[in-house]
C-alpha cells in the first residue's frame, strides 16, 4: 500500500494546465510572515519532537524539522533537512506551492494561500518526550468559478505522521459534496476561458541549476526536467537528490481512476543565482470535465522518506518501495490470531478508513500477546509502529524479543494523549524477520 512534487521558456510539448494571464511572484521566503516564533530544533535528536504555538506547529525529528504555518490551512510550509531549506513555490497563479492540496484551476489549500478555508491543526500523537508524532488537519475550503459566488466545497482531513528515522506518512481525506462543471472554472484566468479540473495532492521541493537528479521516475535518470510545464510520470516510487539531500516518495490512492496518477512537474526554472522548483504530484481528477461527490471521494496516501547527505536517493528508494509494500504482521493472543497492516497513517493498527484507531486485541484484556511474520510473509524491515488499545492505562510495559536483539534500544513505546491513555504506540527501529517474535506484556 505504501507509505511518508507558461512562459521561461514556454514548454512546447502538452501542457499539465493553461497558464496563461498568470502573474508571476517573488521566490517564495523561508516562512510566512505569521510563523510560530519557537526555537530551533535541538541536536543529536534519535525521536520526533512536537511542539506549538498558536494554531502552528514545529515537528523536530533526527536531522530534520517541518513547520506547519500559522496561517492559511495549517499545512507545513517549510521542510528542512541537516539545516538545508527545501520546499519552494512555483510561479504561476496555477501552479503547486510548498506543501498542500489543489482543485486546479478554481483553489489551492497549503500553508500560505488563505482562500474561503476553514482548517484546525490537532496533535494526536506525541509531545516532547515521545519518540512519534502525528498531526491532523481537518479543514474546508470553498471556491467561486469565474469570480462569483461559491459554487463548490472540498474538504475533509490530512495527517501527517513522524517517525524517527525519516519516514513522513501523508494521507488526505478528501471529499466534495456537489457536483460543478469546470465551464468556466479558474481563479487565474477571465469567466469565459474554463480549464479542466485537476485534484491534486503535492509537495514541492527547492532545486538549483545543474544541482539535482529524480531517480525512479518513469525513463530512470531525469536530468533534463529542467523547463518550466515539463511533467513526466512519477511510476509508483521515484526519489530526487537535491542540495545534498535526498527525498523519496510513494503514493497510493483507494478510488483513483487514473492510469498513471503521479507526476512530477517543473514549476519554476532553475536558473544561475535563482532557485528552481519542482512539484511531486498525485492526482485523483486529471484534464476533468466536472468533479462530483463520487469521483473526489477518495483517500490519497503519500509515504515520504527524507535522507540526508550520508544516504543515497537509491537507498531511499528502496525503503520507499518496502514500505509500500504493506507487509503484514501476525498477532496471537491466546486462541486468538489476526493479521495487521500498516494502515493510512503508516502505523500498523493506525487510522482506518472509517477514522477509527488502534486495534483493541482480542482475549484476555491484561494478558501477554506475540507478534511475528506471518505463514508465507515477508519480513518487515527496520522502522515500523505499531498502535493497540488496551483495556486500561498500562503504565509498566515490558517486551521480549526472540532471539534477543543486540540494540538496546529496540522497542519504545508512548501512550496516547487524554482522554485515550489506554492506547499505545510501539516503534521497532530495527525489522522483525520470519521466525522472530515479540511478546508485548501490558500488565507483568
Amino acid at each position: 500500500m505504501r507509505c511518508c512534487c507558461l512562459r521561461e521558456p514556454k514548454f512546447t510539448g502538452t501542457e499539465p494546465r493553461d497558464a496563461s494571464d498568470d502573474t508571476v511572484r517573488d521566490a517564495p521566503p523561508d516562512a510566512p510572515p505569521d510563523a510560530p516564533p519557537m526555537a530551533d530544533c535541538p541536536a543529536g535528536l534519535q525521536d520526533v519532537r512536537v511542539t506549538t504555538n498558536g494554531t502552528g506547529a514545529r515537528v523536530c525529528g533526527p536531522r530534520y524539522q517541518v513547520e506547519f504555518g500559522q496561517g492559511g490551512a495549517h499545512f507545513p510550509y517549510q521542510l528542512i533537512v541537516d539545516g538545508m531549506h527545501l520546499v519552494a513555490d512555483g510561479v504561476e497563479c496555477n501552479d503547486e506551492r510548498g506543501i498542500g492540496l489543489a482543485l486546479h484551476p478554481s483553489l489551492r489549500i497549503n500553508g500560505e494561500d488563505a482562500p474561503q478555508v476553514t482548517s484546525t491543526l490537532a496533535v494526536e500523537l506525541g509531545s516532547t518526550t515521545d519518540a512519534i508524532v502525528k498531526i491532523a488537519l481537518t479543514w474546508n475550503a470553498a471556491y467561486a468559478c469565474g469570480g462569483g459566488a461559491a459554487v463548490g466545497e472540498l474538504g475533509r482531513r490530512s495527517t501527517f505522521t513522524f517517525l524517527p528515522d525519516g519516514q513522513i506518512h501523508r494521507f488526505d481525506r478528501i471529499e466534495h459534496p456537489a457536483t460543478v462543471t469546470s465551464g468556466n472554472c479558474s481563479s487565474c484566468r477571465p469567466a469565459s476561458q474554463g480549464s479542466p479540473f485537476y485534484l491534486t495532492s503535492y509537495t514541492t521541493l527547492a532545486v538549483d541549476m545543474g544541482g539535482y537528479q529524480i531517480l525512479g521516475a518513469t525513463g530512470g535518470n531525469q536530468n533534463a526536467l529542467t523547463t518550466y510545464g515539463q511533467s513526466i510520470n512519477a511510476g509508483e516510487d521515484v526519489c530526487i537528490t537535491t542540495r545534498g539531500r535526498h527525498v523519496g516518495f510513494g503514493w497510493y490512492g483507494d478510488n483513483t481512476q487514473l492510469a498513471n496518477p503521479s507526476r512530477v512537474r517543473v514549476v519554476r526554472t532553475p536558473m544561475a543565482g535563482q532557485a528552481g522548483a519542482i512539484a511531486f504530484i498525485f492526482d485523483q481528477l486529471n484534464n476533468a470535465t466536472q468533479i462530483t461527490p463520487t469521483n473526489a471521494a477518495t483517500l490519497l496516501e503519500t509515504t515520504m522518506i527524507v535522507g540526508s547527505s550520508d544516504t543515497n536517493c537509491a537507498a531511499v528508494l528502496s525503503r520507499v518501495a518496502t514500505h509500500r509494500e504493506n507487509r503484514l504482521l501476525h498477532v496471537v493472543r491466546g486462541t486468538d490470531q489476526f493479521d495487521i497492516a500498516p494502515n493510512l497513517d503508516g502505523i500498523y493498527g493506525g487510522e482506518r478508513p472509517d477514522g477509527t484507531v488502534s486495534y483493541d486485541i482480542p482475549g484476555v484484556p491484561d494478558s501477554p500477546f506475540t507478534m511475528s511474520i506471518p505463514a508465507g510473509g515477508q519480513p518487515i524491515v527496520g522502522g515500523f509502529a505499531v498502535w493497540f488499545d488496551f483495556a486500561s492505562f498500562y503504565p509498566n510495559i515490558t517486551a521480549v524479543r526472540t532471539p534477543a536483539s543486540a540494540n538496546p534500544n529496540w522497542i519504545r513505546f508512548q501512550h496516547a494523549p487524554p482522554p485515550n491513555q489506554s492506547q499505545v504506540v510501539f516503534w521497532f527501529p530495527d525489522g522483525l524477520g520470519v521466525g522472530q517474535t515479540i511478546t508485548i506484556d501490558p500488565s507483568p
